[in-house]
């Protein structure tokens, strides 16, 4: 209708699959001995990468004759009848009143009483319609300094500090803010997100002589000092724009709207740690390890951890091994402080704010919001290593691991009785949320995690070079449990539980002729996996239509040449014989173009080839 040079992406509408990604890396390792026992040391890594992709394709306006239904950024049609709906009056009054002209935002239109129709003059910049190009060009700097050595005493020390920061600035091409009209841009920079982290460590290895053991009491201790930074960058002035005819066709810049002003800010958190470590050959058959780290966090208090750990050899063939332990992890200064509100129409032409809010924002904790706690575990393993020959080892693990608190979204659907909850809570326009969502993190789930980790390896001299089997097979299971109310639903659950195989093996054959050439060949299998459409499903706890997708075995080969000792050359492939995951069995996924299950534990892609050239001196 249109013709194709004038369709998005040569006809095709939109993009299903990678992005394209230009990155450019760079890293510098070094060390300087000062004398015998102490040297300098150091790296520095830089990464630039550029990655842009995009949204759904947007239909353009057409003639009524091919019935084709325009985006509504472009077109306001209430009746159906793929044409522009005439513009009310009091709409243009405010227009003028605002010193503006009309013509800038609506199409004039003789048979419209008001002079002008609810069509957007910008459509005729896109004929084909548009599909907003979205990416992000991130860059990445981390430095690293510090100096380590031995005292005569025996004791091992490293001193080093450690600063790195990772900013993504989002781009967004061939797109609109369409309350802005015909005066848009087509260009946004929605904003940035930065992390910064810092960190000063100090560690310490103190072999002490104990009589009563067959080997030295290895004492290990240190201290940390960390801070982490995250900076919020509002959007260009465009990108959160409320143009006059936001409540007609939307505001912001379609797609992805810019992080409002009122989001921009530095938020820091610091913590300080220190450790002890013990370890311990106690008799010939006996190793005992217990550890203890403290840590005092400026957000959220302090928190002590333990390890113990134990090996018993009963002989040189068979052995048992066994740990306890306690973990911590303490949300980051980006989910306690996210401020990311997107601004929509209702039916009745009125403007809605939706997003996520941080858990200290007024409006979160009107409605309820609580100071988020640290994720706790408790997990333990308990395994055997055995050598049945001289050539070949076996070790086999089970484990559980126990996490209480888990951070997710807290969902709140305002409706009119929030709505005046708000209001006498006195928060302004509260009556403007009706129908809106406001989101905050909360500790919102428990889970655990068990499974069996095993693995066998032989050596073979082969044909003047050594060839190693290596089998390893993992099964895992995970469990959801305690979720709060409005947080995950239970098509979250099914896929935290289902999405991932429970059955993952991998068979690999490694020769190295200790010379010229070296490679692998790898049988990578993957367990069959369950689905739902997640947030796609009209109803979020409804899990009948859940699609199982089959196992599946991949296969990886690499060939690696080195030459003059100094000079490697590696001739590869990933998934070899391009086997694709069974289709995807979400019909809303499949009229949106997906072919194979997106939730596929190795991709969509099929085969990957590549060539690798390395140089040491």
């Amino acid at each position: 209708m249109v013709g194709e040079d004038l369709v998005p992406l040569d006809g095709l509408g939109q993009r299903w699959g990678d992005p394209e990604v230009e990155t450019t890396k760079l890293f510098v390792n070094a060390g300087f001995d000062l004398n015998d026992s102490v040297e300098l040391y150091g790296n520095f890594g830089y990464s630039d990468n550029s990655t842009i992709s995009d949204f759904f394709y947007r239909g353009p306006v057409l003639d009524p004759e091919h019935e084709f239904g325009a985006r509504p950024t472009l077109q306001k049609d209430e009746n159906g009848d793929f044409m522009p709906d005439p513009a009310p009056q009091s709409l243009i009054n405010s227009i003028t009143a605002q010193g503006l002209n009309p013509s800038d935002y609506l199409v004039a239109d003789g048979s419209s009483p008001s002079g002008y129709v609810l069509r957007n003059p910008i459509y005729t910049q896109f004929p084909g319609g548009y599909n907003p190009q979205f990416g992000a060009d991130i860059e990445d700097i981390s430095v690293v300094f510090g100096a380590r050595g031995e005292l005569a005493s025996g004791m091992s020390w490293d001193l080093r500090a450690r600063s790195a920061e990772n900013e993504v600035s989002y781009v967004l091409k061939d797109s609109i803010n369409p309350s802005l009209g015909a005066l848009s841009p087509t260009t946004f920079k929605p904003g940035t997100l930065t992390q910064e982290e810092s960190s000063v460590n100090a560690d310490f290895v103190q072999p002490i002589d104990v009589a009563a053991f067959s080997s030295p009491l290895n004492l290990a201790f240190g201290a940390e000092w960390r801070e982490e930074t995250y900076k919020i960058g509002a959007g260009d002035e465009a990108s959160i724009a409320v143009g006059p005819t936001a409540a007609i066709f939307g505001v912001g810049s379609d797609g992805f709207q810019g992080f409002p002003t009122e989001a921009e800010g530095s938020y820091s958190s610091e913590s300080v740690a220190a450790y002890v470590d013990l370890e311990a050959d106690v008799t010939d058959q006996l190793t005992l390890g217990a550890a203890l780290r403290f840590e005092d966090y400026d957000l959220f208090g302090s928190t002590s951890d333990w390890k113990l750990s134990a090996r018993y050899d009963f002989n040189e063939a068979f052995a048992l091994r066994a740990t306890a332990n306690t973990g911590f992890r303490a949300p980051t200064p980006g989910q306690v402080n996210t401020l990311n509100v997107t601004t929509t129409a209702q039916a009745g032409g009125g403007l809605i704010p939706s997003g996520t809010y941080p858990v200290d924002h007024p409006l979160a904790q009107a409605l309820g919001s609580t100071a988020l706690n640290p994720e706790e575990s408790t997990s333990f393993t308990l395994g055997a290593v055995i050598n049945p020959l001289d050539n070949t080892s076996i070790t086999i693990d089970y484990y559980n691991i126990d996490i209480e608190d888990r951070l997710a979204l807290r969902n709140n659907k305002i409706g009119a009785a929030e709505v005046a909850m708000l209001t006498n809570a006195g928060i302004a326009d509260a009556d403007l949320l009706l129908d809106s969502n406001v989101n905050y993190f909360t500790n919102a789930f428990d889970s655990e995690v068990s499974g069996i980790d095993l693995a066998i390896t032989s050596d073979f001299d082969l044909a003047g070079g050594l060839l190693t089997v290596d089998l390893r097979h993992n099964y895992n299971q995970q469990e959801v449990t305690k979720v709060a109310p409005n947080t995950i639903n239970a098509t979250r659950v099914f896929d935290f539980e289902n999405q991932v195989p429970s059955q993952r093996s991998t068979l690999t054959f490694d020769y190295d002729t200790g010379g010229i050439l070296a490679g692998y060949l790898r049988f990578n299998r993957y367990g069959d996996w369950e689905s739902t459409g997640g947030q796609l499903e009209a109803d979020g706890n409804d899990t009948s239509n859940a699609t199982s997708y089959g196992a599946e075995i991949l296969t990886d080969i690499e060939a690696r040449f080195t030459l003059a000792e100094n000079y490697t050359i590696a001739l590869g492939g990933e998934n070899i014989f391009d086997v694709e995951a069974d289709e995807e069995g979400d019909g809303t996924l499949q009229f949106l173009g997906a072919r194979q299950s997106l939730t596929s534990p190795f991709g969509f892609n099929g085969g990957f080839w590549y060539l690798r050239a390395s140089a040491n001196f």
